[in-house]
């Protein structure tokens, strides 16, 4: 709300002060003598004062214009003066909610960092990691092809072997010598045997594996042969197991 501005007298100091300085000169003025010099005199000195109130009037009025211009130029200064302060204190409480704002994004953006260079140092660790198994898979590749070209290698010779013999004049292996299976015929027997092959079957799967190895064999093994070889090693095994214990006993 506006000042209520007291109403002042229209008259200012100066002007009062202006007046009496007036009217001391007029009383001081030399007074001619009495006639009509005296009266013309007179006359001239009170148009003079009065066209001198006239323009004391006239600044009178001027003054008390400016003096209202003044005045409400400085309600509308305490005004604005009153806006600007409502304004600064909203600055202010808008300032205070941006620091505080502010400090709380630092602490987020430091919690933000911290996370950032765990998961960066998990990362760097887990790349050194792979770097190493890529390293040892590389190593084991080299390896693994060496191996290969190895394979390779014997393969060839091995091909290069089966065609020579396929060449070659077929070798005879002879299950019976002087009447009598070889002691090399009874072990295959056996060793086929345990393997799971029948004991009829024998006799065909020997012939069969020695035409694919390039051996002619002489005869074919019948199935009473077979048992009896795998007799004669279930006796054996007792004799001897009876050899030991009668050997242990001595001792």
């Amino acid at each position: 709300m506006p000042r209520n501005i007291k109403k002042r007298s229209k008259i200012t100091r100066k002007q009062q002060t202006a007046r009496l300085l007036n009217i001391n000169q007029v009383n001081h003025q030399s007074h001619p003598a009495i006639g009509e010099e005296a009266s013309i005199y007179q006359l001239t000195a009170i148009e003079k004062v009065q066209n001198r109130n006239r323009l004391l009037e006239k600044q009178l009025t001027n003054a008390t214009a400016n003096c209202r211009t003044t005045h409400r130029r400085i309600g509308r200064l305490k005004k604005a003066v009153a806006s600007r302060k409502l304004d600064l204190k909203k600055l202010k409480a808008e300032a205070y909610r941006l620091r505080s704002a502010v400090s709380r994004l630092n602490e987020h953006l430091l919690e933000v960092q911290r996370d950032a260079d765990s998961s960066i140092s998990m990362l760097q660790n887990r790349i050194e990691s792979l770097i190493n198994v890529q390293k040892d898979l590389i190593h084991q590749k080299r390896i693994c092809s060496r191996r290969c070209r190895r394979l390779q290698h014997s393969k060839r010779k091995l091909k290069q072997k089966v065609k020579q013999m396929a060449h070659k004049r077929p070798e005879r292996f002879r299950l019976m010598k002087k009447g009598k299976y070889t002691g090399e015929a009874r072990s295959l027997a056996r060793l086929m045997v345990a393997a799971g092959a029948a004991e009829a079957k024998v006799g065909t799967a020997i012939i069969s594996i020695g035409n694919v190895l390039g051996v002619t064999v002489d005869r074919q093994m019948n199935k009473r042969s077979v048992q009896r070889f795998i007799l004669e090693q279930g006796i054996a095994a007792d004799v001897q197991l009876v050899y030991e214990i009668f050997k242990s006993g001595r001792k």
